[in-house]
Protein backbone atom coordinates (compact mmCIF):
# COMPACT_ATOMS: atom_id res chain seq x y z
CA UNK A 1 0.00 0.00 0.00
CA UNK A 2 0.63 3.49 -0.27
CA UNK A 3 3.19 2.98 -3.43
CA UNK A 4 3.93 5.09 -6.36
CA UNK A 5 3.70 3.66 -9.85
CA UNK A 6 5.74 4.99 -12.63
CA UNK A 7 5.78 7.71 -14.80
CA UNK A 8 6.93 6.34 -18.07
CA UNK A 9 4.74 5.80 -21.61
CA UNK A 10 3.49 2.39 -21.72
CA UNK A 11 3.89 1.37 -17.93
CA UNK A 12 0.91 0.74 -14.99
CA UNK A 13 1.91 0.14 -11.86
CA UNK A 14 1.89 -3.18 -12.72
CA UNK A 15 3.20 -4.16 -15.79
CA UNK A 16 3.58 -7.23 -18.47
CA UNK A 17 4.57 -7.00 -21.71
CA UNK A 18 2.50 -10.33 -23.12
CA UNK A 19 1.14 -12.22 -20.04
CA UNK A 20 0.24 -10.87 -16.33
CA UNK A 21 -1.51 -13.78 -14.06
CA UNK A 22 -1.97 -13.70 -10.56
CA UNK A 23 -3.56 -16.42 -9.47
CA UNK A 24 -4.21 -18.63 -6.12
CA UNK A 25 -4.20 -15.70 -3.53
CA UNK A 26 -6.96 -15.69 -0.44
CA UNK A 27 -7.08 -11.92 -0.22
CA UNK A 28 -5.60 -9.34 -3.25
CA UNK A 29 -5.52 -5.82 -1.88
CA UNK A 30 -4.34 -2.67 -4.22
CA UNK A 31 -5.28 0.33 -1.51
CA UNK A 32 -3.84 3.59 -1.57
CA UNK A 33 -1.54 3.49 -4.81
CA UNK A 34 -0.82 5.74 -7.35
CA UNK A 35 -0.05 5.35 -10.95
CA UNK A 36 0.97 8.07 -13.10
CA UNK A 37 2.21 5.38 -16.23
CA UNK A 38 0.17 5.64 -19.38
CA UNK A 39 -1.20 2.02 -18.53
CA UNK A 40 -3.14 2.89 -15.63
CA UNK A 41 -3.03 0.63 -12.53
CA UNK A 42 -2.49 -3.06 -14.19
CA UNK A 43 -1.81 -3.94 -17.77
CA UNK A 44 -0.68 -6.25 -20.27
CA UNK A 45 -1.83 -8.16 -23.84
CA UNK A 46 -3.61 -10.91 -21.47
CA UNK A 47 -4.27 -10.00 -18.10
CA UNK A 48 -6.11 -12.52 -15.50
CA UNK A 49 -6.66 -12.78 -11.77
CA UNK A 50 -7.88 -16.23 -10.86
CA UNK A 51 -8.26 -18.05 -7.91
CA UNK A 52 -8.57 -15.64 -5.34
CA UNK A 53 -10.95 -15.50 -2.41
CA UNK A 54 -11.57 -11.45 -2.87
CA UNK A 55 -9.86 -8.77 -5.47
CA UNK A 56 -10.26 -5.39 -3.53
CA UNK A 57 -9.16 -1.97 -5.11
CA UNK A 58 -9.45 0.74 -2.84
CA UNK A 59 -8.65 4.22 -2.69
CA UNK A 60 -6.07 3.84 -5.77
CA UNK A 61 -5.46 6.82 -8.22
CA UNK A 62 -4.56 6.78 -11.51
CA UNK A 63 -4.16 9.06 -14.38
CA UNK A 64 -6.04 7.96 -17.28
CA UNK A 65 -10.01 7.02 -16.92
CA UNK A 66 -12.86 5.25 -17.36
CA UNK A 67 -12.22 2.12 -16.09
CA UNK A 68 -13.93 0.57 -18.77
CA UNK A 69 -15.39 1.78 -21.64
CA UNK A 70 -18.05 -0.52 -24.04
CA UNK A 71 -17.91 0.53 -27.64
CA UNK A 72 -21.78 1.57 -28.83
CA UNK A 73 -21.45 -1.73 -31.11
CA UNK A 74 -20.67 -3.92 -28.18
CA UNK A 75 -22.42 -5.01 -25.32
CA UNK A 76 -19.25 -6.65 -23.37
CA UNK A 77 -16.90 -4.50 -21.96
CA UNK A 78 -13.20 -4.34 -22.94
CA UNK A 79 -11.86 -4.58 -19.44
CA UNK A 80 -13.07 -5.28 -15.92
CA UNK A 81 -15.70 -2.65 -14.79
CA UNK A 82 -16.24 -1.35 -10.65
CA UNK A 83 -18.61 -3.63 -10.17
CA UNK A 84 -16.43 -6.45 -11.23
CA UNK A 85 -13.77 -5.44 -8.99
CA UNK A 86 -16.49 -5.13 -6.05
CA UNK A 87 -17.24 -9.32 -7.06
CA UNK A 88 -13.53 -9.95 -6.60
CA UNK A 89 -13.77 -11.14 -10.55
Amino acid sequence: TDSQGPVLQNYAFISAGETLTLRDFSSLMFSKNVSCGEKGMISGKTVSISGAGEVIFWDNSVGYSPLSTVPTSSSTPLAPTVSDARKGS
